[in-house]
């Protein structure tokens, strides 16, 4: 991935209503979108200079929590990018 470009994070929402998305570098947290709505099936994202320099060399993954109720934020599922990406200029 690259800085100033735009990628599609896609899911299906069976069931679900909203999803939470986070950049996992190493296991630590960088949030990128929270309860999006489930049904879009996709967010487009935006890597911005914001991402700290700690995110750029490999051990990238793109983590989702999908919710089933907008009111008690239940999990019900909980998936990951296929393989870990480095982030560039």
């Amino acid at each position: 991935m690259e800085i100033g470009k735009t990628y599609d994070i896609t899911w299906q929402a069976n069931g679900i209503q909203e999803v939470d998305i986070t950049l996992l570098h190493d296991l630590v947290p960088y949030p990128i979108a929270r309860r999006v709505p489930a049904t879009l099936g996709k967010y487009s994202w935006k890597v911005s200079d914001i991402v700290n320099e700690q995110y750029w060399i490999g051990n990238n993954i793109i983590d989702l929590i999908g919710f089933t109720s907008i009111a008690d934020g239940d999990k019900v599922f909980r998936d990951e990018s296929d393989r870990v990406f480095s982030i560039t200029r």
